[in-house]
């Protein structure tokens, strides 16, 4: 095959596309609406850059591979992009969708393949971008000729900029969750049967040293703070404790040392039992 050939078989298909392409518009469906918005000319831009890249990266390998594995992937590729879930890769990242204006669901395999055939043609695809991006770029709704044909419409969808909203909020969510989580089974084990309550530790502590010790009477020595203990005949005693224990993984030491700085008359009815002095 020469080179006039090649160019025969590229320029003809393109004459042939650019006389048939507007006489074709106006015939086909000519009163089309839909309920649907006109998605946005910047991000269906960036989505037909996306997958030309993906397109250009297939030649690239099928060149300097001189192997024509890579040319169908590519042809399938343009055919069918749009047919996973009505989004082709760069649809996907820009967030577009292709739907049915009628019933609302996503293009199917036979569409993604209507809607784009006019792609797959040497000379035909390159007048076809022009055209296309130009009738969609006039459009209220933003149909192209393929659409047409294929009764199909590009509009706003889920794309990766939503996932990758959902996935953040599901990640703070969950570590929201794991904080509240942590408390709540603490709460639990303070509730333990075993494990009673105690709201006052310091007066937990001193509870054995009141079972042990006589009732004392709590005298204030004129011009001093301290609190004497009768414990002999003449009032003057002292007497310390201590007591300690292991509450909610914390370790508490509490001492006392209750002192007289001056003999106290003992009271009408001293207690029983004597405390040592110091």
């Amino acid at each position: 095959m020469n080179s006039q050939t090649t160019a025969a078989l590229v320029v003809l298909p393109a004459l042939t596309f650019g006389l048939l392409y507007f006489p074709a518009l106006r015939r086909i469906t000519p009163g089309l609406s839909s309920p649907y918005a006109k998605a946005s000319l910047k991000r269906r831009l960036l989505a037909a850059g996306v997958d030309a890249s993906l397109v250009l990266t297939f030649l690239y390998f099928s060149v300097f591979s001189r192997s024509s594995y890579f040319v169908v992937l590519g042809t399938v590729f343009i055919g069918f992009r749009d047919a996973l879930g009505g989004r082709s890769v760069g649809k996907f990242f820009a967030g577009l969708l292709v739907v049915r204006p009628e019933t609302g669901r996503s293009c199917s395999i036979g569409d993604s393949l209507i809607r784009n055939l006019f792609f797959l043609f040497p000379g035909a695809n390159l007048v076809a971008v022009v055209l296309e991006g130009i009738t969609v770029a006039r459009d209220p709704w933003g149909y192209r000729l393929g659409d047409r044909i294929a009764r199909t419409q590009v509009v706003e969808g889920f794309g990766a900029k939503d996932l990758a909203a959902a996935f953040l909020n599901w990640w703070s969510r969950r570590s929201v969750g794991v904080q509240d989580r942590r408390p709540q089974s603490v709460r639990i084990r303070t509730r333990c049967p075993a494990t009673p309550r105690v709201r006052d530790p310091v007066s937990h502590l001193l509870e054995p040293v009141r079972q042990r010790c006589p009732p004392v009477h709590r005298l204030q020595v004129p011009g001093t703070h301290e609190t004497a203990s009768p414990s002999n005949q003449n009032g003057v005693g002292a007497r310390a404790f201590w007591a300690s224990s292991t509450l909610n993984g914390t370790h508490w030491r509490v001492s006392a040392r209750i002192t007289a700085s001056a003999p106290i008359f003992a009271p009408a009815r001293p207690s029983s039992r004597a405390l040592t002095s110091s």
